[in-house]
């Protein structure tokens, strides 16, 4: 069992080739539908879909369609990993990389639709287009706030890779109703190809069935009819018989009924906390025509577990975008499985019972565990076919060890085969090439080098990627005090080499000034530089206290009472532990990046901490391989400059 938290009634007769035909009597239902059962009459959302007005020329159709040439042109042509990338403006105020594939001929797949596309014209499934429009008339919105959000859309809908690196507060939430509506489409639309193709073998199977009996009733007869007779020997059979014989080689079971996986999961969804998980699976359902989701099983114990409780507000004087991530429930070790029936969607599903996965890195690590442990188990990981990552940015401040091990084992094949019928199974899910298939979709706040690392290692999509990040105009006018900001650019030679480097600038250059009057704050992003600094200072005998990523409450209520009453003079200060605590430091006479901040509103948050007066001043210490984070700060062309300029040493006033 995946789930520990997993009922006992759960979809017991599901597999791959009859996916979405049983629901437990027991099981809990939504309120409003509880002991009200569907009527027989009713015809199925999914059976009743007429696939001439839903996807036909959709990419979903070319990509996932059981006869698809693309496959073929891919495993016949795909020779190496590289993708050779152009410079493709989506906007003006927008930079981005359009990426296609080692492929080559791409024409089966439709480009990324344009700005101007009608909505209509995404070949979405029907009630879902206007069930989204209720919903977001709900919200007070309208389909798409502007031509951005159409846009990204559109590259969802091609099926390739997608990177979208400028989600905002305002935009969250739009993001993940689109990142929902492509979710619920693709299951939706693959449930269509499953229970069309179980019903051409249902029918086949029916077919040869009656032919089987006709045959053994034809056989009866001639043995009657002969009794008593004595006949020759002969090896030729009875042209009746023999008819039979051909009909029933005539009907065999078709190829193009390879529409599935190893196992039944065909989305991942990895988002950091239950709130986040809260919102999406409640965009899910709400997606979902009313067809298809007469009963939603398990709700209450949904809400109970995942939604924000009494005690959920955040302290109205944080900034925005933590008000915003750490509202409601914000227990980051959960998983949830969902199991889509014909009139039923059922929460809290065994995984490989689930079409859904919706967990945080750190839940889904618990479950797939390390190289060596007896019941680790990832099995069910190994047909997905979209990964959805929403503020991906959050894994890192967590713990982005959790996003490399889940990664290196997507997509694998499986160890232990679960009532896997292979004759239903797709040619490049077998051959090992399903990674190649995968469509990752990736929303961040702003782009990393550990994110940029996924995306070159890890997005290898044979229709190629598409990376999505703003012209950045900086955070520098965001600092409200009169501060001399001083931008030092420290020499190094490679990347290997930058924290031993920086390290001695700092000990031969900044170090010497710590013993000075004035109350110092050195901000350091890494924790394994702050245990480095940190071993450094104690042998220099330097007196400071710090504020870390697992220094106790206690601790840190007094550290920045002895800070702010001068007391101490100096203080260390990560990065995770302001992401987590978003304190206002007070007594700040100067201040020091170690290093630049990820996010670049703690630059211009730690300046405004600065006490007011005269010949205040800021040091951040940077290399050339910092360019992703300068950028962030004193903006796209300014960083530019600052990088090719022969000065080391930029002021800002």
């Amino acid at each position: 069992m995946i789930d520990e938290e997993e009922d006992e009634g759960d979809v017991a007769d599901v597999v791959e080739g009859t996916e979405g035909d049983a629901i437990d009597e027991g099981d809990e239902a939504a309120e409003g539908d509880e002991g009200e059962d569907a009527e027989e009459e009713e015809e199925d959302y999914v059976d009743n879909l007429d696939e001439n007005s839903t996807t036909v020329g959709s990419t979903f159709d070319l990509r996932f369609a059981p006869a698809n040439q693309l496959e073929k042109s891919f495993l016949d042509k795909t020779t190496t990993k590289a993708f050779p990338g152009n410079d493709f403006h989506v906007l003006q105020s927008f930079s981005g990389i359009f990426e296609e594939s080692a492929l080559g001929d791409q024409k089966e797949s439709p480009l990324p639709l344009s700005l101007s596309t009608p909505f209509q014209d995404f070949k979405l499934l029907p009630g879902m287009e206007a069930t989204l429009k209720q919903l977001l008339k709900r919200t007070s919105k309208t389909v798409f706030e502007s031509a951005i959000e159409t846009n990204i859309f559109g590259f969802l809908n091609s099926y390739r890779d997608v990177w979208f690196a400028n989600r905002t507060v305002a935009t969250g939430q739009l993001f993940i109703q689109l990142g929902a509506l492509h979710i619920t489409n693709h299951v939706l639309k693959s449930m269509r190809i499953v229970a069309k193709n179980n019903a051409r073998l249902t029918q086949i199977k029916r077919q040869r069935a009656k032919i089987m009996l006709d045959r053994k009733t034809a056989e009866r007869e001639l043995q009657l009819t002969s009794t008593g007779k004595k006949r020759k020997r002969s090896k030729k059979k009875n042209p009746v018989i023999e008819a039979y014989d051909k009909a029933l080689n005539d009907i065999q079971q078709p190829e193009d009924v390879q529409d599935q996986g190893y196992t039944r999961p065909k989305v991942l969804v990895l988002l950091p906390v239950k709130n986040d998980a809260f919102k999406f699976v409640s965009t899910i359902l709400s997606l979902i025509p009313p067809k298809a989701k007469q009963q939603v099983l398990n709700l209450k114990r949904f809400e109970t577990e995942f939604a924000p409780g009494e005690d959920a507000g955040v302290d109205p004087t944080k900034p925005e975008d933590y008000r915003d991530l750490f509202a409601g429930n914000t227990d980051d070790a959960f998983r949830l499985g969902i199991g889509f029936n014909k009139k039923a969607v059922k929460l809290f599903t065994d995984f490989y019972a689930s079409d859904i996965i919706v967990a945080s890195p750190l839940g889904l690590r618990m479950i797939i565990g390390t190289e060596g442990d007896a019941e680790r188990d990832f099995d069910f990981m190994s047909s997905i076919e979209i990964l959805l990552m929403d503020r991906a940015e959050v894994f890192g401040m967590q713990n982005w060890e959790h996003m490399k091990v889940i990664l290196s084992v997507l997509n694998c094949k499986p160890y232990e085969l679960r009532e896997t019928d292979f004759s239903r199974v797709r040619p490049w899910v077998l051959d090992g090439h399903a990674k190649y298939f995968r469509q990752n979709i990736i929303f961040s706040s702003f782009t990393t080098a550990d994110l940029n690392a996924l995306f070159n290692r890890h997005c290898t999509n044979s229709l190629g990627r598409v990376k999505l990040r703003p012209q950045y105009s900086g955070t520098l006018q965001a600092v409200l005090r009169q501060v001399k900001q001083v931008f030092q650019r420290v020499p190094t030679t490679s990347m290997t080499t930058m924290f031993d480097d920086r390290f001695d600038f700092f000990v031969e250059h900044v170090q010497p000034h710590l013993k000075e009057e004035e109350p110092t704050l050195l901000f350091i992003p890494s924790y394994f530089d702050y245990v480095r600094v940190r071993k450094h200072l104690k042998q220099q005998e330097i007196d400071f206290v710090s504020c870390a990523d697992y220094t106790k409450t206690s601790m840190v209520s007094r550290a920045r009472s002895d800070f702010f009453h001068r007391h101490k003079k100096l203080l260390l200060l990560t990065e995770r532990f302001h992401f987590f605590r978003r304190y206002k430091i007070r007594g700040i006479y100067k201040l020091i990046f170690y290093g630049l901040p990820e996010n670049a509103l703690f630059y211009s948050e730690f300046c405004n901490f600065i006490h007011e007066g005269d010949h205040k001043m800021s040091l951040a210490l940077y290399t050339k391989y910092d360019a992703l984070t300068l950028e962030r700060i004193v903006g796209s062309e300014r960083s530019m400059k600052m990088l090719s300029s022969q000065n080391s040493v930029h002021l800002f006033c």
